[in-house]
């Protein structure tokens, strides 16, 4: 019997204190998860916008409706239960049999949520990675028990195991698979509880140190409104990708480094290519590091090169602006963990006569950041999740959607007056 050996050494207290402790931190992630604003709840210790909250906001965070940290916390709590004497003396073989099973259930779910992780999430989540290792231990513990039951005549256990595994994935697959997903994004349209910062009339610039020369006139330059004209843009006076002529400009605040923008990075390109010269996006990088970003909450990890990043390609776009959409899809979508060097080496590839370590561009760049933290930060004060679009007057949407039909939901709803592009309508939120 699998208690019965377990009993013999120290193995039943570490089972029930690893499963003590997992079962507070499963409460602890469900608790989160709940009482989140729809953009990710601030996780402690877990890295912030690209960490647990992530995590805790994808399809892979629930079963059909219920969230599956709580399927693990009643997994924990039905392995504490069958730990106790009286249940094992009044249950017998049944107990020994569904103990093998919670072990069996254990593995393979800590086996399936941590190849979730690494293979098809992408993002970093220690809280996670400590619960399915301590899935892993324990499940480990319980069915070697129950090897060496079967050893000395506890027939039956381990292919109860094997059948429990079996149902109990196939069970938890076609929840995720089939289920509906859960918004992972956060629509608002109210002002913010501070204004965003007052409006800025930036210089005309000039020819000087840009290969591409001064293409944008800046008495010409389209402008565009937000939050009842407390904040305001010109379309030249920062990188945009798309038609200087759009009927609608968004603009998105985002980081080079944050995997959510990146997905909104491609559904941002597909809405372009579906509606030609319709959509511009001004383009205002947010690093996530507090060499450049002191604001951050203390749930936020420092991204490396954040800044670094953000800083070469204002550069970039203030040196050679009419090659700079495909820098930006460059650092966008590179299928390698993107670092600095491969961004140089890219910029260097498509504007090789462009010096972008001049004086110039760099303390322009740093104020242009600095910008865009201080507007962040206003707009962040009951949501601090990246990216951040802003659609039109008020309307604000925080994070990426759950996927491409989604968003084009979205598009169509917030602009009734642009012809449809083929999605389900959705309601928005009312100023």
């Amino acid at each position: 019997m699998p208690l019965a050996y377990l009993s013999a050494a120290p193995r039943l207290w570490v089972v029930r204190s690893l499963s003590v402790l997992a079962l507070s931190a499963s409460l602890g992630l469900t608790l989160w998860k709940w009482t989140g604003t729809g953009s990710g709840p601030d996780v402690p210790g877990c890295g912030g916008p690209d960490g647990c909250g992530a995590v805790l906001e994808s399809r892979w965070s629930q079963w059909f409706s219920v969230p599956v940290t709580l399927l693990a916390a009643t997994l924990w709590a039905a392995v504490l239960v069958l730990t106790l004497p009286g249940v094992q003396h009044s249950l017998g073989r049944t107990a020994d049999q569904l103990f093998t099973a919670a072990g069996a259930l254990l593995t393979a779910g800590a086996l399936w949520f941590g190849g979730l992780l690494v293979l098809v999430v992408g993002m970093s989540c220690p809280w996670c990675f400590a619960l399915h290792g301590t899935g892993l231990v324990v499940g480990g513990l319980i069915l070697y028990s129950a090897w060496r039951a079967e050893r000395t005549g506890g027939r039956g256990l381990l292919a109860v195991a094997g059948q429990a595994a079996f149902a109990g994935l196939a069970l938890l697959v076609v929840g995720q698979v089939f289920g509906t997903p859960p918004d992972t994004h956060l629509l608002t349209s109210t002002l913010p509880a501070s204004p965003p910062l007052p409006n800025q009339d930036f210089p005309s610039r000039t020819a000087s140190g840009q290969e591409d020369g001064d293409w944008r006139p800046h008495d010409q330059s389209p402008e565009i409104s937000y939050f009842d004209g407390t904040l305001t843009y010109r379309l030249f006076d920062q990188p945009f990708i798309g038609s200087v002529r759009a009927r609608h400009i968004l603009a998105e605040f985002y980081d080079y480094t944050c995997p959510t923008c990146r997905s909104l990075h491609r559904e941002l390109k597909k809405l372009q290519s579906a509606a030609p010269g319709h959509y511009a996006v001004i383009l205002l990088p947010v690093p996530l590091s507090r060499k450049c970003n002191p604001g951050l909450p203390d749930t936020v990890t420092d991204h490396p090169e954040a800044c670094e990043l953000a800083t070469l390609a204002l550069a970039f776009w203030r040196a050679a602006p009419r090659r700079f959409a495909s820098f930006h899809d460059f650092l966008m979508t590179s299928n390698q963990p993107l670092t600095l060097q491969m961004a140089s080496a890219e910029a260097r590839r498509l504007a090789p006569a462009a010096d972008l370590s001049a004086k110039e561009l760099t303390d322009w760049s740093a104020g242009r950041i600095q910008d865009n933290v201080g507007v962040w930060q206003r707009l962040s004060q009951e949501n601090q999740k990246l990216p951040k679009l802003l659609l039109r007057d008020a309307l604000m949407m925080h994070g990426a959607p759950v996927s491409g039909e989604r968003f084009l939901e979205i598009i169509n709803a917030a602009f009734p007056s642009q012809p449809a592009i083929p999605a389900i309508p959705v309601s928005l939120p009312v100023k």
